[in-house]
């Protein structure tokens, strides 16, 4: 694809035949590049215990977190998938690694920390003290630390070995918690809350409402998407003061299911047939793209690229199977 700018307005040669790649523009200058339709390219069906996945960012290897294990499956090999069995749960409850910079990953079980090679080889386990039904939600390759908090409203941030590098008590329910630019958010009942990565001071917070179902953050550049129960609230950040942009009245499928890329936000929405479709969203919320996913059971966005997207269709077909569905964007 050519991009030729004469000064003062914009020519354009797309030369990639099929694709439907759309140069959008601010004032005189491109802002982003995006292609807009989803075209599938791999099924993975999975055992019915199969409850979340996450894809390693090479696309090369996607974990899957069921009842009874943490499993790995190679993508684009076709079924048994070259299954790698990492860790049996037994009888406690299933949670999703983070991935390091070296593919290395980190997951809880209960109130321990276990980090594994990407082929099953342990190199690490830990207690954590004080803690219950940890969670590892993402990783911080600048700062080569966890982001890991628990059903006690604790965030603590865990060094490359396991041990605590801080830890701190927010005293509300924490749902899930993305990072940004040195920013960590998380979303409660009625608050978005800011935190910087490194020392996990509050940056600054404000009122979202209430809300009674757990509730999923997203964030594009300054803008913090929050996923509630009825709806979509935008939040721009200034400094250290968020401000509401906008409200869009569509309800994912899943509130924690959805992604930012860094540029686009992709969440899935019911229709009135139950049909799910997939939105892509700019950080204003304006529609980039609406895709038929082609599925009518209750859906969530595993992992979203500029080139490849994730799904995990949470109902059993009629064989008792869950799936995974690969989409590449053209």
């Amino acid at each position: 694809m050519t991009i030729l700018y004469n000064g003062s307005k914009f020519d354009r040669m797309i030369r990639n035949k099929g694709t439907t790649a759309t140069a959008y523009y601010e004032t005189n200058r491109i802002y982003w590049l995006t292609r807009k339709q989803f075209q599938l390219v791999e099924t993975l069906t999975v055992a019915t215990y199969g409850l979340q996945a996450t894809v390693t960012p090479d696309n090369k290897y996607i974990y899957i977190s069921g009842l009874t294990a943490l499993q790995r499956l190679t993508l684009g090999t076709g079924a048994p998938y070259g299954v790698v069995n990492i860790l049996d749960y037994g009888s406690q409850s299933p949670m999703l690694p983070a991935i390091d910079s070296q593919g290395n990953i980190v997951f809880p079980k209960e109130n321990y920390l276990y980090k594994f090679t990407s082929s099953g080889t342990q190199i690490a386990v830990k207690g954590v003290t004080n803690s219950s039904h940890l969670n590892v939600e993402t990783f911080i390759p600048s700062q080569n630390q966890f982001v890991v908090t628990d059903s006690g409203s604790e965030i603590r941030l865990i060094n490359d070995d396991l041990s605590v590098a801080k830890d701190v008590a927010l005293g509300s329910t924490i749902y899930n918690v993305v990072y940004s630019d040195n920013v960590l958010a998380l979303p409660t009942n009625d608050h978005l809350v800011l935190l910087n990565s490194r020392t996990l001071a509050t940056v600054t917070s404000i009122d979202t409402g209430g809300q009674n179902t757990a509730v999923g953050v997203a964030v594009v550049k300054n803008h913090y998407f929050v996923f509630g129960s009825s709806n979509v609230q935008i939040y721009e950040l200034n400094g250290t003061v968020l401000a509401k942009v906008r409200t869009i009245s569509l309800r994912p499928d899943d509130n924690q299911g959805v992604w930012g890329d860094g540029r686009f936000v992709y969440f899935v929405v019911a229709g009135a047939d139950s049909s799910r479709s997939c939105y892509k969203v700019d950080y204003n919320g304006n529609t980039v793209s609406i895709n038929s996913l082609g599925v009518n059971k209750v859906t969530a966005i595993v992992s979203a690229t500029d080139t490849d997207v994730y799904t995990f269709v949470n109902g059993s077909d009629t064989n008792g199977y869950k799936w995974i569905q690969h989409y590449r964007q053209i």
